[in-house]
């Protein structure tokens, strides 16, 4: 899979309960992208710069032109590109001076995602997610 002209190219975790909640937040507000689980990738052939380790451990945006972005900056990127209210929080979270704090919470929220999911009382995934 390359990545798209049209769209933008998100690989994400598709067993993780809390990344498909969010893919659904974004899929509703927006049609700009085009989700894939990073276990549907073989990254010997594909997406060789992102490489399985680095999809396992945070979300990957990839644009027409192949340019990746990870983890928080591509959670405030995502957010730019829907409306109003969702653009603002995506500008702020990712000014220069807001990046460091953007990055630390999404860490944290990535390495307990797990617990997040049972205190939203998400169910575990056995398959991917649609």
């Amino acid at each position: 899979m390359k990545p798209s002209t049209n769209n933008i190219t998100v690989i994400f975790d598709g067993l993780c309960s809390v990344c498909c909640l969010f893919k659904r937040f974004v899929e509703r507000r927006t049609g700009r992208f085009e989700f894939i689980p990073y276990q549907a990738i073989d990254f010997d052939r594909e997406y060789r710069n992102i490489g399985l380790e680095n999809a396992k451990h945070a979300v990957q945006m990839v644009n027409g032109s192949g340019t990746v972005i990870s983890a928080g900056k591509a959670v405030g990127e995502m957010l730019k590109r829907m409306s109003f209210f969702w653009k603002i929080i995506g500008i702020v979270i990712t000014l220069p001076l807001l990046i460091f704090v953007t990055e630390y919470f999404y860490r944290l929220v990535a390495d307990h995602r797990a617990f997040i999911a049972s205190l939203l009382s998400l169910r575990s995934r056995k398959s991917v997610c649609d």
